[in-house]
């Protein structure tokens, strides 16, 4: 792999640069921090949402589901004599 440098090698790097690069980095990961937990409040608020409508929901009557989507209904099973065994 190659390192190019510029300016003369084997020079250090001024102070104001090191701060600057300290300081680009800290900004950017308090931007980073910030929109993650505006994220996060969001997605708090909108369950805490969802909880509270669930809270206040009225149960489902028979009358209320769709006919053909009981629950009591099962599939037939099948026989013991129709499976082949080979």
């Amino acid at each position: 792999m190659f390192f190019y440098q510029i300016g003369e090698p084997g020079a250090k790097l001024p102070f104001r640069t090191k701060a600057a690069m300290i300081l680009g980095i800290l900004i950017a990961l308090s931007v980073l921090a910030v929109f993650a937990f505006t994220l996060f409040l969001v997605a708090l608020c909108g369950g805490l949402a969802l909880f509270i409508m669930n809270l206040f929901r009225k149960p489902a009557t028979p009358a209320d589901t769709r006919p053909g989507t009981s629950r009591t209904h099962r599939p037939p099973r099948a026989r013991d004599d129709d499976i082949i065994d080979i």
